[in-house]
C-alpha cells in the first residue's frame, strides 16, 4: 500500500508542475496544430509549383508566331501613322488651294478655234 501512496504522491507532484497544467497543454497543442497547418501549406505550395513547372512546356513555334504578330502590329501602326500624316498634309494643301484666288483682271481672249490665244497672237509687227 505504501507503494501506491508513494506513486500517487509522485504522480501528483509531477502533474502539479506548471508546464503540465490543462491551459498550458491546450496552448502547446494549439501551437503544434498551427505549425502542422503551416507545414501543410508549404508542402502544398511546393507541390503546386512543381506541377505548374512540369505543365509549362515552352513551344518555340508559338513564341515565334507571337513575335511575328507583334512585329506585324508595329509595322501596321507605322503604316497607319504615315497614311494619317499624308492625309493631313493633303488636307492642308487643299485648304491652301482653296485660299488661292484667280485674278479677275485677266482678259478672256479666245482664239479662232475656241481655245485661249497665246499672249503674242493677234499682235502684228
Amino acid at each position: 500500500m505504501k507503494l501506491y501512496e508513494s506513486s500517487t504522491v509522485t504522480l501528483r507532484t509531477i502533474l502539479s508542475h506548471p508546464s503540465l497544467q490543462r491551459d498550458k497543454i491546450d496552448e502547446t497543442m494549439d501551437a503544434l496544430h498551427s505549425a502542422t497547418e503551416d507545414a501543410k501549406d508549404v508542402d502544398l505550395t511546393i507541390r503546386l509549383a512543381g506541377e505548374a513547372e512540369q505543365a509549362t512546356v515552352i513551344d518555340d513555334d508559338e513564341i515565334e508566331r507571337e513575335l511575328r504578330a507583334l512585329v506585324q502590329d508595329a509595322e501596321d501602326e507605322k503604316r497607319a501613322a504615315k497614311e494619317r500624316e499624308a492625309l493631313e498634309e493633303s488636307k492642308r494643301l487643299e485648304e491652301r488651294l482653296a485660299d488661292v484666288k484667280t485674278p479677275s483682271d485677266v482678259p478672256d481672249v479666245v482664239g479662232e478655234r475656241g481655245r485661249a490665244a497665246p499672249a503674242n497672237e493677234g499682235i502684228s509687227i
